[in-house]
């Protein structure tokens, strides 16, 4: 499995197996995709040091309310949990889409 950012149309990011099952994923959770081919040039294979920063500094649906980041190592639990899983795994959603 691997750790993709999607910035357009909605910010993602996606554990998934491969880029293709990645933009699926999206297609399905996160807003339907018009145009496949800008949406793939789009997408990024994120290495996991960066990926697991970006997702600490996120905050839970449980925080909103307080703006507490998840921190270092709720972030490394949440991607290896993810990670391990045979099935695509939404970490963050653009936040307009709450």
């Amino acid at each position: 499995m691997h750790v993709y950012e999607a910035k357009n149309p909605y910010y993602a990011m996606i554990v998934a197996k491969d880029k293709d099952a990645c933009a699926d994923f999206y297609g399905e959770i996160v807003t339907d995709i018009e145009c496949r081919e800008d949406f793939m040039s789009g997408v990024e294979e994120l290495p996991l040091t960066l990926a697991v920063d970006k997702l600490s500094k996120t905050v839970s649906e449980d925080n909103i309310s307080t703006g507490i980041c998840i921190g270092l190592d709720e972030a490394h639990k949440q991607l290896a949990e993810s990670i391990s899983q045979k099935e695509p795994v939404l970490l963050i959603i653009d936040g307009d889409l709450l």
